[in-house]
């Protein structure tokens, strides 16, 4: 079997695929009762194992995510500890914020950052703490499959007694390799000037399907067969 052939034969796997289903999540144990029924390596990053006040640099890569952004400012992406930023998070007492009061800033930082995934990806989900008013898709979660965001009322009320917590999730069928965190910006839409923190940040590998898998084994069987019978013709 020649390259030509085998690479026509994935592009008909491929062209075969049915159109991705995406569901959207803002509930964070919906979202979890479904990864339950999921194959796949689960990821998830809770940045407790990280030093505290440690720089996230642009580039960097943590449990298999890269973390990629860029700031007018200079911001940069900080692992805070709950006692220094005044209020509570989702799980340990680390999360993910900047070098400004420890947290994002929705005028400073509205661009957000996004996160590149070391294999396919067929499904993300993290949580917005915050303790200031939150509207609906303040916070969105952006992927080549989709985009999923955030609803005004908090999925939990945390131990503070003030800080909520939003969980945006997504899950797909076909895989994608990154994901964008946006805020809403500084229009007015948004639930005005706010301060959050990212925590929880939780992904599946993309099992490789069964069709794929054999037909690239099939494939290279065939290359390397052929292969042979030249060089016994030599």
């Amino acid at each position: 079997m020649s390259v030509r052939i085998l690479f026509a034969l994935l592009l008909l796997v491929a062209a075969g695929r049915p159109a991705s289903a995406v569901t959207m999540y803002t509930s964070d144990l919906t979202f979890y009762e479904t990864l339950a029924g999921l194959s796949g390596t689960e990821t998830i990053l809770n940045f407790d194992l990280n030093r505290p006040g440690g720089i996230v640099n642009s580039g960097d890569t943590i449990d298999g995510i890269t973390f990629n952004y860029s700031y007018a400012t200079g911001d940069l992406l900080r692992i805070t500890d709950t006692s220094e930023a005044g209020q509570a998070t989702t799980s340990g007492t680390q999360f993910l914020g900047t070098n400004f009061a420890g947290n994002f800033n929705l005028i400073e930082d509205a661009e957000g950052f996004d996160l590149g995934f070391s294999a396919p990806t067929i499904a993300i989900g993290l949580y917005f703490t915050t303790i200031d008013e939150i509207l609906d898709g303040d916070f969105q979660l952006i992927t080549s499959e989709g985009t999923a965001v955030n609803a005004a009322a908090a999925s939990a009320l945390l131990s503070d007694g003030f800080t909520r917590r939003h969980f945006v999730g997504l899950i797909a069928d076909n895989p994608f390799s990154s994901a964008q965190i946006r805020t809403c910006g500084s229009d007015s839409g948004c639930g005005g000037f706010f301060l959050y923190g990212v925590d929880d940040i939780v992904a599946v590998e993309a099992v490789p399907e069964p069709a794929t898998v054999s037909l690239l084994a099939f494939g290279l069987l065939g290359f390397v067969w052929s292969q042979k019978k030249k060089r016994q013709v030599r």
